[in-house]
């Protein structure tokens, strides 16, 4: 029988833990997607960290080291994940069609940029030689490079909510992803600790988990920055993000127990063993957007975002005018007024919340 322990971690900053201004680079690339942040990822001591921006831009933070990145380069799709080789002194960004980004000593080993893909590219995790990676679709098909080994997908199953991340096995063995909705479907040698819908938690906002060293547990984040932890994951915090600067990545320390919460605009809190500092909830630095939607942004959204992406992305809630339920599905369209000419105005409209179609007048 599985052992599942579930704390839901209360919303306070860790004991001790420093206050700082996170890093809000500015200078976006000129590439036309958004530059808001999608991941980041640890070095291998956990003292430092790289942020990773749908433009991609790649920031380091701490003893991390700059090895280039993607924000001039003109992107088929966002960049939307990355990864760190085994010693530190390289990594690779994936883009939203499948495109590898190498940069130090990361190797390309194929990737899914020239193949049609039935769901886009949502996260990658490297083997743990460095000498392959996996990158997973949002309907949770695996695909394999390099030493990367097979051990099985939900590319044929229907599933509740898409995949939003993948996180692997110490010994390359295995691959653990989660579902928006906080599902966890694990392979190979990843063991099972629990997931939100098995204890009737029914959520649509989840970005991401992260595994403890020891494989025998892992947390899962929301976009509020609520944390929960299974199996040997202890309780460390959760952070209260404000709407228009939401929780976007959620990666742990590789050496001890601990994991560091990022929001879309810079903010970074450091919870456990994950040194650093963290930004203030509400700090008007990291709501950089008027509430009102620019081209660029609208450019940015793509099929698959939800609604808090597109509200994070935009800067601000839009307003719903219409909304119709067939056979179960939801369809629901907002609109957000515009940065344009008079009357300028963007409708998105939502299928169960993800994004299936926009449309715009007069953005600029």
């Amino acid at each position: 029988m599985r052992r599942l322990t579930l704390v839901v971690a209360i919303a306070m900053m860790v004991a001790g833990s420093m206050v700082a201004v996170g890093s809000a680079p500015v200078g976006a690339a000129t590439n036309g997607w958004s530059h808001s942040i999608v991941n980041g990822f640890s070095t291998p001591s956990g003292h430092g960290y790289w942020l990773v921006y749908a433009d991609g831009t790649v920031t380091p933070e701490g003893n991390a080291v700059s090895y280039g990145d993607a924000s001039k380069i003109q992107l088929n799709g966002p960049i939307v994940g990355g990864a760190v080789t085994p010693n530190g002194k390289g990594y690779w960004l994936v883009a939203q069609d499948g495109g590898i980004f190498t940069f130090g000593n990361a190797h390309f080993y194929g990737s899914m940029g020239s193949t049609h893909l039935n769901e886009p590219v949502f996260s990658m995790s490297p083997t743990k030689t460095g000498k392959g990676y996996w990158l997973v679709a949002r309907d949770g098909g695996i695909f394999t490079f390099g030493d990367a080994k097979f051990y099985g997908s939900t590319g044929n199953l229907t599933l509740n909510q898409p995949i939003t991340g993948i996180t692997t096995s110490p010994t390359g063995k295995g691959y653990r992803m989660v579902a928006t909705d906080g599902g966890i479907f694990s392979f190979g040698d990843v063991p099972f600790y629990g997931s939100l819908p098995s204890l009737g938690i029914n959520v649509t906002d989840v970005i991401g988990n992260a595994p403890i060293p020891t494989n025998t547990g892992y947390w899962i984040a929301r976009s509020t920055g609520t944390v929960y932890s299974f199996g040997h994951a202890s309780p460390l915090g959760s952070y209260a993000a404000v709407a228009c600067n939401p929780v976007a990545a959620i990666f742990s320390n590789p050496a001890a127990q601990g994991y560091r919460l990022v929001t879309e605009f810079g903010a970074t809190i450091p919870f456990g063993a994950a040194p650093g500092g963290s930004q203030p909830t509400g700090d008007p630095r990291f709501c950089p957007n008027p509430p009102t939607m620019s081209l660029v942004e609208y450019n940015s959204i793509q099929p698959g975002y939800s609604y808090a992406q597109v509200v994070g992305l935009v800067g601000g809630p839009g307003t719903l005018i219409s909304q119709t339920t067939l056979a179960g599905n939801v369809t629901q369209t907002y609109k957000w007024l515009g940065q344009g000419v008079p009357g300028a105005n963007a409708n998105i409209t939502f299928r169960n919340d993800r994004v299936i179609s926009k449309a715009q007048f007069g953005l600029t």
